[in-house]
């Protein structure tokens, strides 16, 4: 319970530094908490899953939980990184946050398999 709990602040005290990060920008704020949001999701599930067949299909769903396609989330890609120096730090911000995620993941189900052993 603790190990989620670390998660969750960890998760969201990211996403609002990655709000004010790019809150300079001239894109609505929704519009890059949502990208932020699926990025975050996409580098997880990239994480998770070794089988990139199985991947692709759970990242086709990320676009859809955040009503994107393929290309419109490539599109907001390239038009927030027009700013580089800052897109970066958001980016890079993002793919320590995901990998910490997946670790606390492969802990708690680590943890959960030995209970049940």
């Amino acid at each position: 319970m603790l190990k989620e709990e670390n998660m969750i602040k960890n998760i969201m005290a990211a996403l609002i530094l990655t709000a004010c990060l790019l809150s300079s920008c001239s894109h609505t704020q929704e519009d890059k908490e949502k990208f932020v949001r699926a990025y975050l999701d996409i580098l997880i599930v990239r994480e998770r899953f070794e089988d990139s067949l199985a991947a692709n299909a759970e990242v086709m769903k990320v676009y859809d939980k955040y009503g994107f396609t393929e290309a419109s989330f490539k599109d907001k890609f390239f038009e927030l990184a027009e700013k580089p120096d800052e897109f970066i730090q958001v980016v890079d911000s993002i793919r320590s946050l995901a990998k910490r995620k997946v670790k606390e993941i492969e802990e708690i189900n680590k943890d959960s398999t030995v209970r049940l052993k």
